[in-house]
């Protein structure tokens, strides 16, 4: 279909063609970016993890203590408070954890689909695409952003249900059930999640019909970013124990 024949999808359409028919949804992001929608979305989906994320973040605590102290022999995630007076004053973790929820149910999704518009945006002016604007980008990725919402609900609800952080849809729960965070190839594979490929496969086909590239050349671009965003995923993730396995001066392992 030429491109003016297509019409402006309303905010609806642009939802189920997310799941049924996303070429034709990036084909009309192309002409007419829209963020406002998703982006509500995103945030009521942020919102929805707030009855979890207190749980989620105590099964964390609680692993990374047992870790810590299998590991050095000494808890360095205690967070309980040396006397009663300190107490007194410092809040409940769990009411940082709501906090914490609320906020990045705000500007959580948009900072992540900014960036990730920004890196799409100038691989692929290294590859000699269309003369875009980053909007276009951006509210691809603001759309991919309610799937990795629906996959962080799912995925918490999950971990919750199962008194574990280990992500059952990710490669870590099939190549390395057994693992650990203290092991950055766990991590790696940890970031490798069902909602991840999904919106990979997403990013592509949204960078192809953007940009008019080939699938060669939109699969490259989206795998090279993807790349990225395992890469700091990954590292963002062994950070913690890694500095502690250096401090205690242990061998650093994959």
């Amino acid at each position: 279909m030429p491109e003016s024949e297509i019409k402006r999808m309303n905010p609806f359409d642009r939802l189920v063609s997310l799941f049924v028919a996303p070429a034709s949804l990036m084909k009309n992001i192309r002409i007419f970016p829209a963020v406002l929608v998703p982006l509500i979305v995103c945030t009521l989906l942020g919102l929805a993890l707030m009855p979890f994320s207190s749980n989620l973040a105590d099964i964390q605590m609680h692993e990374f203590s047992n870790l810590s102290i299998e590991r050095y022999g000494v808890d360095y995630f205690n967070t309980t408070p040396v006397d009663d007076e300190l107490a007194a004053v410092m809040p409940d973790i769990s009411t940082i954890t709501n906090i914490s929820a609320v906020v990045s149910a705000f500007i959580a999704y948009p900072v992540i689909a900014f960036f990730l518009a920004l890196g799409t945006f100038i691989l692929t002016k290294i590859a000699r695409g269309k003369e875009l604007k980053l909007i276009q980008y951006f509210s691809m990725y603001i759309h991919l952003c309610v799937l990795t919402a629906i996959g962080a609900v799912v995925t918490t609800v999950l971990c919750v249900s199962l008194g574990s952080i280990l992500d059952v849809t990710s490669l870590a729960a099939l190549f390395m059930p057994l693992g650990n965070v203290t092991m950055p190839a766990f991590n790696a594979l940890s970031g490798i999640t069902v909602f991840g490929l999904w919106v990979t496969v997403l990013a592509i086909i949204g960078i192809k019909h953007i940009n008019h590239f080939s699938y060669l050349k939109a699969t490259v671009i989206g795998l090279v970013g993807f790349a990225f965003s395992l890469g700091f995923y990954t590292i963002s993730t062994s950070l913690t124990f890694l500095t502690y396995d250096i401090i205690n001066g242990m061998t650093i392992t994959l």
